[in-house]
């Protein structure tokens, strides 16, 4: 090999390992790119507490928000804003200001993603129900779930504002909707479950009742 042929050689190697710097470099760059234009578009996490009610609106509504957190802190994050919205009036007052000023896209995010949280709830419970063998840890969970229903739909009502006034709030509906959105398999757990709430709601009214009705004092009027 001649001396001309080895700087050809060499020039040759020189010119293909920046050609293959440049181009790493740009696959470097493409992607970073991507990565820094997630990060920008992705919304901070609020603090329920001391966030206004448009900004969680908008954090739940976002779909790079709510739903980007593992599914525990989801949980904690709505129950949280539950918890803090529901006693206070004026926090409530703002959130219908919030859901009020949504735009169509926005507020069909946002209820999408609400509506998708409620049926993963009801759905775990369902599968907890269809677990449990003891007949009074069954009743007794029943009446707990009886009741963070009732919660719920309370809260199901300030955030309805979202839907148009298109969705009735009440725990019932709430899981007719559930119901209507499950696979076959979902739907007979899910089904069972409906019905074992409705029986324990029967009871629960039949105690109530029984507690408010007077005692029979004509007895006692009768041997005066």
């Amino acid at each position: 090999m001649t001396t001309e042929q080895v700087k050809t050689m060499v020039k040759q190697h020189r010119r293909s390992a920046i050609y293959g710097g440049i181009g790493g470099l740009v696959v470097v760059l493409i992607f970073g790119g991507w990565a820094v234009l997630e990060i920008i578009r992705t919304p901070n996490k609020p603090n329920v507490h001391t966030a206004s009610q448009t900004d969680i609106v908008t954090y739940v509504a976002n779909s790079r928000g709510l739903d980007r957190l593992a599914q525990i802190e989801q949980e904690r994050f709505l129950r949280e804003w539950k918890d803090t919205v529901m006693p206070d009036a004026e926090r409530r007052s703002g959130l219908a200001a919030a859901l009020g000023s949504l735009d169509d896209r926005s507020r069909k995010s946002f209820g999408e993603t609400v509506m998708k949280h409620m049926k993963r709830d009801f759905m775990q419970d369902a599968e907890r129900y269809d677990q449990i063998r003891n007949s009074d840890e069954v009743y007794a969970f029943l009446r707990e779930r009886q009741a963070e229903y009732g919660d719920n739909a309370l809260f199901m009502k300030e955030v309805g504002a979202a839907f148009r006034n298109d969705l009735d709030s009440s725990p019932e509906k709430i899981q007719e909707w559930v119901i209507g959105h499950t696979n076959a398999e979902e739907r007979a757990i899910g089904e069972s479950y409906v019905e074992a709430l409705k029986s324990v709601k029967m009871q629960i009214r039949r105690e109530q009742s029984a507690a408010q009705t007077p005692p029979d004092d004509s007895s006692d009027e009768t041997k005066s």
